[in-house]
């Protein structure tokens, strides 16, 4: 085994054998091996597939045999050395209603006190009726008790009572316990405050099955010096990107007013609202009510509301009203259930999570016979990424939920047709196989974003930020890997994002082929052609780059004005500019800022309209353009997506949106 530092627990107890088999058949296999040495949540996954191995020769099931964990806890190496916004560890494992191996990241300070004793938790779990409680001490100390709450306590209840005495806890809720399949997991700081939350597909009732309800951890002070020089960069890239600022600002909810589902919500007569995240981070992205006087996280609803993020909060709403949202939300929070899988199961005249823990009701049969095609949102990605985020939902060796941040990096399938745009993205992103075909681009794109994702995931840091960071210019994919590792350049860590997609798609035990027969959906030929054949070569070799011409359309007269809108922060930033006016958006009630700009009869590129708008307006300059003169923002045209060499005339309309989805 690699000299990663591993933690196994056996609830059975017999760590000792469990870890000689698992190091045995890692020994065997020349990739498990390369796989292990990266530690991390690559060795997590390293562990499973050992698991499966050894079980194929023995005639088993995957999950069968002496090697099998339960489900593994593990931190990459830039939490480890404290980097700025990386404080996420990894549970992976296998979900009811995810297929393979899952991974899911999560926040909060829980990771930093992980990585204090170890890099990977290994867990293998106790057939029987017993819950367990998994404790580490300061010292790295392993307890297991048997906990005194009972099973239908809260999950404020059980993170108050089990880091009453200090310590940062992940613990499953009442849902889990008993065998929703969309149990998920909270991640909670001493004293029971607002929580990260994590877990889609069920990896709460993963953990449950296992026996586990929680596992508290006892925090170490102390720092690697490593830190110093990484950390200074990467914290001043973070707080001058302008995504980041717009979406610690709420941008996230903005988005909802974009899809036409505005929902309001706003702070109560008394309540004060704070912005939270993980620990370390310069721009959190969630945020919470708290009234004056009360404790954090009260269950009888006098202390915090749990924030608002647009992703959790979407599918909840009914009719407009957040604030029903909010509240259903905070519920689910309670009981550890993932939302967007509640909000399949909810009508608006139901909206009580509750519901679903009745072993009686219709609905808790409904939920238990779940299956991992049952539990599928409609399709709505942002605009501008609509194909590949459909190709990766579909394809994706981990699963859908490390696609969500490629609408941040605005990377356009339909901006491929021009072939600077390709021989740019060759250069900038490392992106090999781009053709003139933009659907087969599609799949490449997808295929990209999940080898970039899993190596990002597998480092700790937040995948949002190292996505607006990107797509920002705050960093080229070479310095953001530089920093982010310690020692890799940007095809080194996207071949081993690679690595741990190959063996993820050996685990999920279907070709992409099959994956598209078994679900059904429908996706062009060519975008399939486009990711399997991605699969096969991830790496480019880096590319001159080159000017990227404006697109010119000749022939008529577009002179006029060009209406311009902006919301949100965007807005505040542009509302000096010349006859700026807030204006209310009819049909949602949207506030906007709207401006004008006049043109002439060629028209204008969207890039010349902002390097108007930022000469008006120095000081919103760095919230229009990159630092390459392409445009910031999300560019909508009459609903389409729109790029900084698109001409528009006089008569259109151009909407400018800097948000960010996910959370």
């Amino acid at each position: 085994m690699p000299s990663s530092r591993l933690l196994v627990v056996a609830l059975e107890g017999k760590a000792s054998l469990h870890y000689a088999n698992l190091a045995r058949s890692v020994e065997e296999s020349l990739d498990l091996r390369r796989m292990a040495a990266h530690g991390g949540s690559a060795l997590a996954v390293a562990a499973f597939g050992a698991a499966a191995r050894a079980a194929a020769r023995a005639g088993a099931t995957w999950d069968a045999g002496p090697t099998a964990p339960a489900f593994a806890i593990s931190v990459g190496d830039a939490v480890r050395r404290g980097l700025p916004t990386a404080a996420r560890a990894t549970i992976t494992g296998r979900a009811p209603l995810r297929r393979g191996v899952v991974e899911a990241p999560f926040g909060g300070a829980f990771a930093r006190a992980l990585v204090r004793h170890t890099d990977v938790l290994l867990v293998f779990g106790a057939a029987g009726p017993d819950r367990w409680l998994i404790e580490i001490d300061e010292e790295g100390a392993v307890e297991l008790r048997q906990p005194t709450l009972e099973s239908d306590a809260t999950t404020g209840q059980r993170a108050r009572a089990w880091t009453a005495d200090g310590g940062h806890a992940l613990l499953v809720g009442p849902a889990a316990e008993v065998g929703l399949p969309f149990a998920n997991l909270g991640s909670w700081d001493a004293g029971g405050s607002a929580p990260s939350l994590v877990g889609r597909g069920g990896l709460g009732a993963t953990v449950a099955q296992a026996g586990v309800v929680g596992i508290v951890v006892g925090e170490r002070a102390e720092r690697d010096p490593q830190a110093c020089a990484s950390a200074s960069t990467l914290a001043r890239a973070l707080e001058s990107s302008p995504r980041l600022v717009a979406r610690a600002l709420g941008g996230t909810l903005e988005l909802g007013d974009v899809r036409g589902e505005a929902a309001e919500v706003r702070p109560r007569e008394g309540e004060r609202r704070t912005r939270h995240g993980c620990k370390g981070c310069p721009t959190p992205c969630g945020w919470q009510f708290q009234v004056d006087g009360a404790g954090p996280n009260d269950d009888a609803g006098a202390g915090s509301r749990v924030g608002g993020r647009f992703a959790a909060l979407q599918g909840l709403v009914r009719d407009g009203d957040g604030e029903a949202a909010l509240a259903a939300l905070g519920r689910c929070n309670e009981l550890g259930m993932d939302a967007r899988t509640v909000a399949l199961l909810l009508t608006a005249e139901a909206l009580d999570p509750g519901l679903l823990l009745d072993p009686a009701s219709s609905l808790h049969q409904r939920a238990l016979a779940l299956t991992p095609e049952d539990d599928r949102e409609p399709a709505r990605p942002l605009m501008p990424t609509d194909l590949p985020g459909r190709v990766g939902i579909e394809l994706g060796a981990r699963g859908p939920e490390p696609l969500r941040s490629l609408s941040v990096l605005g990377l356009r399938a339909s901006e491929t047709s021009d072939a600077a745009t390709r021989v740019a993205w060759q250069h900038d992103f490392r992106m090999r196989g781009l053709q003139d075909d933009e659907t087969f681009n599609a799949g490449v794109i997808a295929h990209w974003q999940e080898c970039y994702a899993a190596a990002l995931d597998h480092s700790g840091f937040c995948a949002f930020s190292g996505s607006a960071l990107l797509a920002d210019g705050a960093l080229g994919l070479d310095a953001l890997a530089l920093a982010v590792t310690g020692c890799m350049d940007g095809d080194e860590w996207l071949a081993m994002g690679a690595e741990i997609c190959a063996l993820h798609r050996t685990l999920r035990g279907r070709s992409p082929e099959e994956d598209v027969g078994a679900s059904g959906a429908d996706l062009p030929a060519a975008a399939v052609r486009g990711y399997v054949e991605a699969v096969g070569g991830t790496v480019a070799l880096p590319v001159r780059d080159r000017p990227v011409p404006a697109v010119r359309d000749g022939g008529r007269d577009r002179a006029g004005r060009v209406r311009v809108h902006a919301s949100g922060l965007l807005a505040a930033k542009l509302g000096g500019y010349p006859g700026a006016r807030a204006v209310v958006e009819p049909g949602t009630g949207r506030a906007l800022l709207e401006l004008d700009v006049e043109v002439g009869p060629d028209g204008a590129s969207v890039r010349s309209l902002l390097e108007r708008l930022a000469d008006a307006l120095p000081a919103a300059g760095r919230w229009l353009l990159q630092p390459g003169g392409e445009p910031l923002p999300a560019v909508l045209i009459a609903g389409r997506g729109g790029a900084g060499r698109t001409v528009v005339g006089g008569g259109e309309t151009v909407e400018l949106l800097l948000v960010i989805p996910g959370g």
